[in-house]
C-alpha cells in the first residue's frame, strides 16, 4: 500500500530488488490510511474485503478477478477492514462490524467476532495489534506448502489467547509504562 506515510516508491523497489526476479511487488495507492492492511484484506483466494474509497488506483492484475466484500467509509474511519486472518477462510472480525460479519459469512468464512472498540481510540484496528510472538519463516516462506493442522492449530491457539485477554487493561498498562519512559526521557 502506498500513501505516502508508511510506503514509499523506494520501499517498492527495494523489496522487488530484495525478493528477486522471481516474484513481482505491486504497488497499489491508498489515501487516508497508512497501511494496506486497513484498507485492503485478503481472504481467501478470490475473496478480498476493501474499502474503495481509500483506493486510489486500480487493483493490480492478479486480484482482477476477485470478489470484494466493500466497507463503507464511515466503518472505514474505524477500521472495520483491519481484520486478522488466521487460517484459510478463518478471520477475527471487531464486534462492532456487524454487518461485515454476516457479509463475511454469507461468504462461508468462519468468523469469530472479538470486542476491540475500546482500543481503536488508540487509533488502529485489529490487525494493527497483532503482532506473532513466534515466527515459522520455513512455514511462511513456502506458504504454498502449509498444511491445514498447521494452520488450525495456529488458529486456534489465537483464538483462545484472545478469549481471555483483557485488553482494555493492557492498553492502560501500555499507556502508563509509555508515559513513564517519556517523562524519564523529558527529564535527562
Amino acid at each position: 500500500g502506498h500513501s505516502g506515510r508508511g510506503t514509499s516508491s523506494t520501499g517498492v523497489r527495494w523489496l522487488q530488488s530484495v525478493l528477486g526476479p522471481n516474484y513481482k511487488v505491486y504497488s497499489i495507492d491508498i489515501n487516508g490510511f497508512v497501511n494496506l492492511d486497513d484498507v485492503l484484506t485478503l481472504i481467501r483466494p478470490k475473496l478480498a474485503v476493501r474499502v474503495p474509497s481509500a483506493i486510489t488506483s486500480e487493483m493490480p492484475k492478479p486480484l482482477a478477478n476477485w470478489e470484494f466484500i466493500d466497507v463503507n467509509p464511515e466503518d472505514a474511519k474505524q477500521y472495520a477492514s483491519s481484520i486478522i486472518v488466521v487460517g484459510p477462510n478463518r478471520v477475527l472480525v471487531d464486534e462492532r462490524f456487524e454487518n461485515l460479519i454476516t457479509e463475511l459469512r454469507n461468504k462461508e468464512v468462519d468468523v469469530t467476532s472479538v470486542p476491540f472498540d475500546d482500543v481503536v481510540e488508540m487509533g488502529g484496528g485489529l490487525a494493527d495489534f497483532y503482532v506473532p510472538l513466534k515466527r515459522n519463516y520455513d512455514h511462511e516462506m513456502n506458504s504454498v506448502k502449509l498444511n491445514k493442522e498447521f494452520f488450525i492449530e495456529k488458529s486456534n491457539e489465537i483464538l483462545e489467547t484472545i478469549k481471555t485477554f483483557d485488553y482494555a487493561e493492557f492498553f492502560t498498562n501500555a499507556q502508563t509504562l509509555v508515559t513513564e519512559k517519556i517523562n524519564t526521557l523529558m527529564n535527562k
